[in-house]
């Protein structure tokens, strides 16, 4: 017994040897190199505060608008670019850094999991540098060397905002496009001029859209542009440039990524600077290899027309159909990859084909001035006036929107949302203004006030703050079953699915909790009612059965 435990014992210390080696190996190997810059003086600049929310640094700047959004105009080479961001955006930096770490502690609450997690996803990326242009590696290390000291644990500056540049991207893949419904289309209005409406449905959290940027970018090569983002986030998902091109990105059926590639938002960011045409976009998007798959709609004053490019990791296809509208869901609608294995059974199980019905029909009927496209964004409800309940993926609205914005590519103007999701106000910006011989100018407006439009009334309503105590007690609820305890007040559970009775999810995990506590009869009921809703996922159906058979006699 003793030679066993001997045994046992060197084994144990074998095994910890080896994977404390593997871990300062993940950890020697994971650091990424910094690009070299030439005028570091630049790291001297002072950013000017007259007040919280007005910043000002040579011919930059960095306003709070009258609607809840943060304007960036920003100038010059890749580095000053970002220097000169990171400097009008510190204490910015460490919010929305904040907000993402905790999103991710809470996904993941154990620290041991969390640190080998960060290491792992620093030997992914360790090959980074080599699909992320020298431009854009020079404009992450200036906004980098901005970035709060307090994170530092995670891994060094550059390198934790080089990952964060692909956590979209991993996340869409390992997440199974959970976090990632956009929902996006082209048409031509009553004018026949062209004319984009998309939904950004992203969620890591409330905290993470707090402090939505309209950044104005004006580089010293290519395009100026326009791109709604956040603190630290110099990739493009929604944007659109000085020569009338527009680009949104719209998740599509992946595979879990094996090893480094261009994320997805330097891709788009690469068109936008870059591209004025539709085949300009296709050829740079053909050059670089990319995580994941992802939809790019396109859409271009110079061709008076839209499409979609259909990316893969390896591959690039054009869905171009010769009339409109154009509806881009998430999943793929080319020749060359809608047949796919991964891509048909995306569509069997998801909610994609569902929204992209239900945009057509909505398009079908709709005006389309850019506020009757703000009323298509907001749209709560199912085809044919189906009640979804709030918040469920298979509406165009799920009310977790990080931003809507319309665009019109001819007349260069830009419509860009405030919070609460889409249904704030949606702010105008005319690009051909903004960028003209003259440069805008601090403390003056770059919004067009005549043309903003005005919040949604539901967010005054009593619906809404249902809504909102409803998410409140959906949160407690799933801490409730994640950490197996007892509800406060198991009486109230009814007055929780009230709140928003025609979605699944109340249903769903009062039912769970009763078989939680070993009390089947009182789950049946509800898990059953669960699945008379309108349910987004197979994969949300087949476990509403499988907890409907643990509950049965």
């Amino acid at each position: 017994m003793r030679r066993f435990l001997q045994i046992s014992a060197v084994v144990m210390l074998v095994f910890l040897g080896l994977a404390a080696g593997f871990l300062v190996y993940l950890k020697s190997v994971s650091k990424l190199q910094p690009p070299d810059v030439q005028d570091k003086d630049l790291m001297l600049l002072k950013a000017e505060h007259l007040s919280h929310t007005d910043r000002r640094l040579g011919e930059s700047f960095l306003v709070l608008n009258n609607d809840g959004n943060w304007e960036m105009y920003l100038e010059g080479n890749a580095f000053r670019r970002g220097v000169v961001h990171g400097k009008l955006a510190e204490d910015l930096l460490y919010v929305q850094e904040k907000h993402f770490i905790d999103q991710i502690r809470e996904l993941v609450p154990n620290e041991s999991y969390l640190r080998f997690l960060k290491y792992l996803v620093g030997f992914f990326n360790r090959n980074m540098n080599k699909h992320v242009i020298n431009e854009y590696q020079q404009e992450i290390f200036g906004v980098a060397m901005h970035m709060p000291d307090t994170f530092d644990f995670v891994s060094q500056k550059y390198d934790r905002a080089m990952n964060y540049h692909a956590a979209h991207d991993i996340g869409h893949a390992l997440q199974n496009l959970a976090l990632v419904g956009c929902t996006s289309f082209a048409t031509e209005d009553e004018d026949s001029e062209l004319v984009v409406g998309r939904n950004f449905d992203f969620y890591v959290g409330d905290g993470f859209a707090e402090n939505k940027i309209v950044a104005l970018v004006k580089p010293d090569s290519g395009y100026a542009f326009l791109s709604v983002t956040w603190p630290g986030m110099i990739g493009v998902v929604s944007g659109m440039n000085q020569a009338g091109l527009t680009i949104t990105l719209n998740a599509a059926p992946s595979e879990v990524p094996t090893s480094s590639a261009t994320p997805i938002s330097i891709l788009a960011r690469e068109i936008l600077q870059y591209a004025s045409t539709i085949d300009e976009a296709l050829a740079i998007a053909r050059k670089r290899q990319t995580f994941v798959s992802e939809s790019l709609l396109i859409a271009s004053a110079r061709d008076d027309a839209a499409a979609i490019i259909e990316k893969t990791p390896h591959e690039a296809h054009l869905f171009r159909p010769e009339t409109f509208p154009l509806v881009c869901s998430n999943h793929f609608q080319s020749e060359a990859l809608s047949e796919t294995e991964l891509n048909q059974t995306w569509k069997e199980t998801s909610d994609s084909p569902y929204r992209y019905k239900l945009m057509h029909s909505l398009l079908d009927t709709a005006s389309l001035h850019p506020e009757h496209i703000a009323d298509l964004l907001r749209h709560k409800g199912g085809v044919g006036g189906e009640s979804l309940g709030l918040g469920n993926p298979m509406a165009i609205n799920q009310l977790i929107a990080h931003h809507g914005v319309i665009f019109k590519p001819s007349s260069g103007m830009a419509w860009v949302s405030s919070s609460p999701w889409q249904m704030g106000a949606f702010t105008a910006y005319d690009l051909n203004a903004i960028f003209g011989e003259n440069a805008p100018q601090p403390g003056k407006a770059m919004s067009v006030d005549s043309l903003r439009i005005a919040p949604h009334p539901w967010v005054q309503t009593p619906a809404m703050m249902d809504f909102e105590r409803f998410r409140g007690w959906t949160s407690s609820m799933q801490r409730v079953l994640r950490n197996r305890e007892a509800f406060e007040d198991e009486l109230s559970l009814d007055d929780y699915i009230a709140l928003n009775p025609d979605y699944y999810l109340g249903y769903a995990l009062v039912g769970e909790y009763w078989l939680q506590r070993g009390q089947p009869a009182k789950a049946r009921p509800y898990l059953e009612k669960a699945l008379r809703k309108p349910l987004p996922y197979a994969s949300v159906k087949r476990d509403l059965n499988d907890l409907l058979d643990q509950a049965q006699p």
